[in-house]
């Protein structure tokens, strides 16, 4: 099983985040984060190690898996490359 984290734009410079099972309830709305890769990593941090992998949809497009250690690790690089594939409508 691996979790979904579901990243939302909440304003300009606003992200935030949820989790949840896939079929399985959602936890609370994240706190919100000034910038993607602070918002990425605090998701990643909140998984602990208990996940090798998670599902990543953002503003709900669904990107596919992602690596947790990536999250932990290299926020930024994960955000650029969301950045860089994603463009609002």
């Amino acid at each position: 099983m691996k979790p979904l984290i579901d990243i939302q734009r909440i304003g300009p410079d606003a992200f935030r985040h949820r989790i949840s099972a896939q079929g399985g309830a959602v936890q609370e709305e994240s706190r919100s984060f000034a910038a993607l890769e602070h918002c990425l990593r605090d998701a990643g941090e909140s998984l602990g190690r208990y996940f090798q992998q998670v599902e990543l949809k953002f503003d709900g497009l669904f990107l596919g898996a992602c690596a947790v250690d990536a999250l932990r690790n290299t926020p930024l690089a994960v955000a650029r490359r969301i950045s860089q594939h994603f463009q609002p409508a």
